[in-house]
């Protein structure tokens, strides 16, 4: 199994978007959209459903991003919304 070509801790700004859906119309993944039209995969890990309540806000991610292939994926370790971020600026 080859690994991830590259993994760095990062903070991200963008907005929650779903990306896929199940057979039902659940979500079952999600990414974050950046302001220069990255998208990050938001792995389904400890923060996941968090996020997924919050779609369609714009947040600011901290985490280890990976690089595989070229597409770019993210475990989240903490999250703020946009409302909380924007007084600091």
């Amino acid at each position: 199994m080859k690994r991830p070509t590259k993994k760095n801790i990062s903070i991200l700004r963008g907005i929650i978007i779903p990306v896929g859906w199940n057979d039902k119309g659940g979500i079952t993944s999600i990414a974050l959209s950046t302001y220069n039209e990255e998208e990050y995969i938001i792995r389904n890990d400890e923060k996941f459903q968090g996020l997924v309540n919050i779609l369609r806000q714009e947040v600011e991610l901290t985490g280890d991003i990976t690089t595989d292939h070229n597409k770019k994926s993210i475990s989240v370790h903490s999250f703020i919304l946009k409302s909380s971020y924007a007084k600091d600026a």
